[in-house]
């Protein structure tokens, strides 16, 4: 038994052509999802869709399939085809109230029709509207999902930049120096492509200029160095007089430093344990004199 066209197609026998087209091109889109994960029934359902679209798509194809689907309805029915009967003469009148009934079934028809064709619409739309939310939907969630990330990025980031004030000083000479070595690669190709004394002279100066700048930059960074150094030194010194140990090791950062804040924090521990011992001692003699005494 051949398959019912609208049927394959899921679609109402009233469907507009552009409706079939619709729900055509979403079963297309699902059967070409399911042939990728390798369903192979899916294959004739796609050939089947495809011979009904080009059957119900034709307007002539579709009134003769039409008739066929109708003709099969009926002998399914059990409803034998309609008899001829002997045409008989009738009045103007008669003819006339014919005519008139036959335009109303066909205006009421054709009424029912455009409803039935406005429904499929509507219907077509709402679908087309919902798959559009839900496409609009997917991607703002992975547009939410990218920034999410970008954020966790930036954060990682920022918790793996260099807390302490000496390496990002380090890194801000680097930058500087490399941009001094910039400078001066490009004085020496400048130097190097010019052909006049004056402008060689000129750009060996600018260059010396640039190498005495250089250094002064460099001992006044050595200066700054030594100064901030010199000055956590004084304050761990001060900490360690203090007794407050353990913010002066959080506080130094060189290795010196850390030296220092341990060997004091043991001269105390010593120093602690020595008067300990002589308490304790001074203690038995006291009690020992107790205990000999009269």
């Amino acid at each position: 038994m051949a398959p019912n066209l609208y049927q394959v197609l899921e679609a109402n026998e009233r469907a507009t052509a552009e409706a079939l087209q619709l729900l055509f091109e979403h079963k297309r889109d699902a059967l070409q999802l399911r042939i990728a994960a390798g369903d192979s029934a899916a294959r004739t359902e796609l050939w089947a869709a495809t011979q009904a679209i080009d059957t119900l798509s034709v307007p002539l194809r579709r009134l003769a399939y039409d008739r066929e689907l109708k003709a099969r309805k009926l002998g399914e029915l059990g409803v034998p085809p309609p008899i001829r009967k002997k045409s008989i003469a009738l009045s103007w009148q008669e003819t006339t109230l014919v005519g008139l009934l036959v335009v109303s079934a066909i205006a009421g028809l054709g009424l029912a029709i455009h409803r039935a064709n406005s429904k499929d619409e509507v219907a077509a739309k709402l679908f087309q509207s919902s798959q559009q939310s839900a496409n609009d939907a997917a991607m703002a969630e992975t547009e939410r999902l990218r920034v999410l990330a970008s954020i966790e990025s930036q954060a990682q980031r920022s918790q793996n930049r260099l807390p302490d004030e000496q390496k990002a000083n380090l890194q801000r000479e680097r930058e500087e120096q490399f941009q001094i070595e910039r400078r001066r690669h490009w004085l020496d190709e400048r130097a190097a492509s010019t052909d006049r004394s004056q402008d060689r002279a000129r750009l060996a100066e600018e260059r010396a200029r640039f190498l005495r700048l250089q250094q002064e930059e460099q001992l006044a960074a050595q200066l700054a160095q030594s100064r901030v150094a010199s000055d956590r030194m004084q304050a761990i010194q001060i900490m360690v007089q203090d007794g407050r140990y353990a913010e002066a090791s959080e506080f130094a950062q060189t290795i010196q430093e850390r030296q220092l804040v341990a060997s004091a924090a043991n001269s105390e521990a010593a120093r602690q344990a020595a008067m300990a011992f002589a308490r304790q001692r001074q203690e038995m003699i006291r009690r020992s004199q107790q205990g000999t005494s009269p």
